[in-house]
């Protein structure tokens, strides 16, 4: 709506005042800050000013150091900062390791796009720089961006890889057998961690089997400090790094999904030993569905482990009664399902596909998204699939309800019988009778209290209150 004034001559826009209101705010800024380059603290101000600050810095020393250093850290991603001259001479420059290899994630960044997913190119390539860094320093293999957990304070950036060769660990006892060894299993990959791309990466724990069965039972946000704790009920005691690294566990077991004839497995292999198929020739989008998408990863089982646990002890004992016992405890084993299992297994409602832009397309994605682990996805085209998550690390239900506290313990019995007890044998629990005093004792004589003789005169300044 235009507003002429009685003149005629000059036209009042809508939202005039405000923009005036704005450029003198920002004018005045620049005239008590005074700062050597006005026309570039002009669009800073203006920023700033549109954004409500209350009180505008339009340039400052400390607003540019701050920007500075974070600059600097993201080009010391690209080119490690050089060495200080006071070093010694004997000390020289160790030569630059080869980079290891790892995937170009700015083309999977292209394939999640379609998908609605990923982290943009800028902030990909941020990332590209820190992981291929501490890929080449930790001599990784089979490296992969898992994708983000949101924090409340801080997000988690994770890195999956592999090591050529896992250190020995010691033979476990107790519980601590039932976790699966480096390697193997749930611990098939080891896991990296940071908040930002130019922070130092941290390698999580091993999950453990006990992590795996509490993790199961409750549900909590995660901070962004691996060294907080993780409160609820019931309690998981063992800290963020942990709860984190479980629910990783599960994600993978649950929300990784590969198309159809990228692994093989030997069907006369009882162990289901995944191999790559070499002669796999890649997806045709439009013919992607429940039944062209596979699980890539192991089952886990409700005792935390891709394997059901054997007792080490008991392998050992002869057992003298066979039948019908050890056919009951083989019958209460989880069965675990089969490796590269169909995605339409899961049921209806598990799973979401699409192709994206839409079929015809040349460049065209399949995508399949899970639904009961909400951010998860994998987008394939021709040869090639990405896995992806970003989300709260959280399994979908109907509404988390936190389990009942165990039953309060009935009253303590002491199975006392008195037709079967010996002669003169009572109830330890029953109400023993007074005990008699010793011999000799006779109780105190009671003094009588004198009374108060009323003919005694007050005290003095009581007679005045009375008064």
């Amino acid at each position: 709506m235009v507003e002429a004034t009685e003149a005629g001559n000059f036209i009042k826009m809508p939202g005039a005042d405000a923009l005036y209101e704005h450029l003198t705010n920002v004018l005045l800024n620049i005239v008590k800050e005074r700062p050597e380059a006005a026309l570039q603290a002009f669009e800073s101000g203006s920023v700033l000013t549109k954004a409500g600050a209350s009180e505008t810095v339009v340039h400052s020393e400390e607003t540019a150091a701050r920007v500075k250093g974070a600059s600097q850290a993201v080009l010391d991603l690209i080119k490690p900062p050089k060495k200080s001259n006071g070093e010694e001479e004997e000390e020289e420059e160790e030569e630059e390791k080869e980079q290891a290899p790892i995937p170009d994630f700015m083309a999977e960044s292209s394939l999640l796009e379609w998908a609605g997913f990923g982290l943009g190119k800028e902030k990909t390539y941020e990332w590209h720089l820190s992981i291929q860094n501490l890929a080449t320093e930790k001599e990784l293999t089979g490296v992969r961006f898992w994708g983000i957990i949101r924090g409340t304070q801080q997000d988690y950036h994770i890195v999956e890889a592999k090591l050529e060769e896992y250190p020995e660990e010691e033979e476990a006892e107790g519980e601590e057998s039932k976790n699966e060894a480096m390697g193997t299993g749930a611990n098939e990959c080891i896991y990296f961690v940071a908040n930002t791309c130019t922070d130092a990466w941290t390698q999580l724990p091993a999950v453990k089997a006990s992590h795996v069965i509490l993790a199961t039972q409750m549900k909590r946000f995660f901070t962004g400090s691996l060294d907080a704790s993780v409160l609820g009920f019931p309690r998981f005691p063992y800290g963020e790094a942990c709860y984190l690294r479980a629910q990783i566990a599960r994600i993978c077991a649950g929300a990784y999904a590969v198309p159809q004839n990228v692994f093989t497995v030997d069907p006369e292999d009882e162990e289901e030993t995944v191999n790559e198929n070499e002669e796999y020739g890649g997806i045709t989008p439009m013919l992607c569905g429940p039944s062209t998408w596979v699980h890539g990863r192991t089952h886990l089982l409700m005792e935390g482990r891709t394997t059901a646990w054997v007792d080490p002890a008991a392998e050992d004992e002869e057992d003298e009664d066979e039948g019908d016992e050890t056919e009951k405890k083989s019958e209460e084993k989880e069965v675990a399902p089969k490796k590269l299992r169909a995605l339409a297994a899961d049921g209806s409602g598990a799973w979401k596909f699409g192709v994206y832009p839409n079929a015809a397309a040349k460049d065209a994605v399949a995508a399949a998204t899970c639904m009961r682990w909400p951010g998860a996805v994998s987008v394939a085209q021709g040869k090639s699939f990405v896995n992806w998550y970003c989300g709260f690390g959280h399994k979908r239900g109907s509404g988390y309800a936190p389990p009942n506290p165990p039953a309060m313990a009935e009253e303590y019995s002491s199975g006392f019988d008195a037709a079967t007890a010996e002669e003169g044998a009572t109830d330890p629990l029953a109400e023993a009778d007074d005990v008699a005093p010793p011999e000799g004792w006779t109780p105190p004589e009671e003094v009588e209290e004198e009374e108060e003789d009323d003919d005694e005169p007050p005290v003095e300044g009581e007679a005045d209150a009375e008064e």
